[in-house]
């Protein structure tokens, strides 16, 4: 599952580089996260310049998120795109 989400950041405001400072946050939850209270690792994935955190977790042409799952598979993790 991937959930998506704006946060403000303090820190982006009056930035030199005039970047909003509202960006895009998602985050993908393994299979079974929602009905577990089990605790899982998160890695965090910034994009580079000139992309965005949409670009890295857009899902595949055949829609659902087997991309992200299909790399989390072996070690069930949270994956945060900002």
């Amino acid at each position: 599952m991937i959930v998506h989400s704006r946060i403000e950041s303090t820190h982006l405001q009056g930035n030199l580089l005039q970047d909003p400072s509202e960006r895009d946050l998602f985050l993908y939850l393994p299979q079974g996260y929602e009905d577990s209270d089990r605790r899982y690792p998160t890695a965090y994935l910034l994009h580079a310049f000139g992309e965005n955190a949409e670009q890295l977790v857009h899902p595949p042409p055949t829609g659902g998120d087997g991309h992200l799952r299909s790399r989390t598979s072996s070690i069930p993790c949270s994956v945060a795109c900002l």
